[in-house]
């Protein structure tokens, strides 16, 4: 079972999935999960924080948060509050 990502950002989707570095996007931290498919776990965009082992909205990460935002987006599936 795969616990770290070093440095990578892993980006799932529906229709593709890549990797990015972390300080090649211009972030401090990698070690991330974002889904992109809304429909699998039912949280809009969201992120796997596998430093915290916990799955958090988007919108707590504002670098990750902003460079979605800017690609177009629906700004509805990136705004999701906890329940």
């Amino acid at each position: 079972m795969l616990s770290n990502l070093g440095d990578r950002v892993l980006f799932l989707g529906k229709q593709c999935s890549f990797s990015a570095s972390a300080s090649d996007l211009g972030f401090a931290n990698g070690n991330y999960v974002i889904n992109m498919d809304v429909s699998r776990i039912g949280c809009g965009v969201c992120d796997l924080n596998l430093d915290k082992d916990k799955i958090l909205p988007l919108s707590d990460y504002p670098d990750y948060f902003n460079l979605l935002a800017a690609s177009g987006l629906d700004s509805e599936e990136l705004h999701w509050e906890k329940q």
